[in-house]
Order: structure tokens, then C-alpha cells, then sequence
């Protein structure tokens, strides 16, 4: 069993980890929040996150010799705030995403999506730089959005 201040070693720790596992990165900035209040639920969220990372240690994401680069920006409301984000996969193994809280406050639906879009296009021209140092791709990219 963690203690509560054992529990905020575990959450440094935890965020160490999300620079190897950034999969992680929301759930241990959650719990991070609270690292100087842990209660006992912030230490059973800290353990199912350990649990998550024993489980998965064996596994690895495969990139095929050919892939397409694919794209999705999202938004969804939880409450008052709007939770964006966005996903790349090549191939089917994704290479990059984002989710955040977004921290101001958007007048409408369509325009945290065009703060989705903008942070994904950001992501997109530095992933697209980085695919043209070895390889020339002159097709243009193609950034999907949902609009529901």
C-alpha cells in the first residue's frame, strides 16, 4: 500500500517517465495537480497508472518499410472547459498527438477547433520537415477535422 507522500515520489517519478512514454502525459499531469494534497484516490489513480505501465512494458509500436502520414484534430466539451487535440499516425502507428485542457475561455465550438487545427498544422509542418530530410514528398498533407 502507498502512503500519500510516497505517492508524490511515485509522481515525480511519473513525470520523468512521460518523456519515454508520452501516452502518460495527461493522466500524470492530472495527478500532479494534486501532489501536494494526495488523497486516497489520487493514490489509487497513481497505482492503476503503475499497473498500466507493467502491463504494456512488452509492448512497441512497428513502423512498416511504407506508410502514409494521417491526421485528426479534435475538440470535445467537458463542462465548461474544451479539451483539445490531435493525433498523427503513420501508418497505423501514431507518432504524435496532444490532448490539454485548453486554459482561456473560446466564444464558440468552431473556434476551439480552429485552435485544434492551428496547434495540429504547428505539429504537422515540424513532422513534415522532418520526413523530408531523407525522403521528398511533394504530395500536399491533409489535416482531418471533425466537424459533428
Amino acid at each position: 500500500h502507498l502512503s500519500i507522500k510516497r505517492t508524490a515520489n511515485v509522481c515525480s517519478s511519473l513525470i520523468f517517465y512521460t518523456n519515454t512514454c508520452p501516452n502518460l502525459a495527461y493522466s500524470v499531469s492530472i495527478l500532479s495537480r494534486f501532489k501536494s494534497a494526495f488523497l486516497r484516490n489520487h493514490t489509487e489513480a497513481a497505482k492503476r497508472v503503475l499497473r498500466y505501465i507493467c502491463k504494456t512494458t512488452s509492448r512497441s509500436i512497428f513502423f512498416p518499410a511504407k506508410n502514409d502520414l494521417t491526421w485528426l484534430a479534435t475538440q470535445i466539451q467537458i463542462g465548461d472547459e474544451i479539451l483539445i487535440g490531435f493525433l498523427f499516425k503513420l501508418g497505423i502507428a501514431p507518432i504524435a498527438w496532444l490532448s490539454k485542457l485548453q486554459p482561456i475561455v473560446f466564444l464558440s465550438t468552431t473556434e476551439a477547433k480552429y485552435k485544434a487545427l492551428s496547434d495540429a498544422a504547428k505539429e504537422v509542418t515540424w513532422i513534415v520537415a522532418l520526413r523530408n530530410i531523407k525522403t521528398y514528398n511533394d504530395k500536399p498533407t491533409q489535416i482531418l477535422c471533425n466537424n459533428t
